[in-house]
């Protein structure tokens, strides 16, 4: 996703097989290399969430890892700030 001003993010994954351990990912791509800026990596659950800082203009990916398991998942971002 590209953000076209200074903000904050909401990811939240969601996915319904229990017994599938997804995790979240937080990155930014800066001068064509990927840089790592958060992850959501808990057990036993069946979301998993980042809440960004504000984050600077430009470049920003999300990926979804497989620790265990499979299934289909639903991700969802938004704006924390809008209202």
């Amino acid at each position: 996703m590209t953000l076209k001003r200074r903000q904050r993010i909401s990811a939240l994954l969601e996915w319904s097989n229990a017994d599938a351990d997804l995790n979240l990912f937080l990155m930014r791509e800066i001068l064509g290399n990927v840089v790592f800026l958060g992850k959501s990596d808990q057990v036993n659950t069946l979301n998993e969430r980042v809440l960004s800082g504000y984050l600077e203009p430009g470049r920003y990916l999300l990926g979804v890892g497989a620790w265990k398991g499979s299934g289909t998942y639903k991700l969802t971002v938004t704006d924390p700030d809008k209202k």
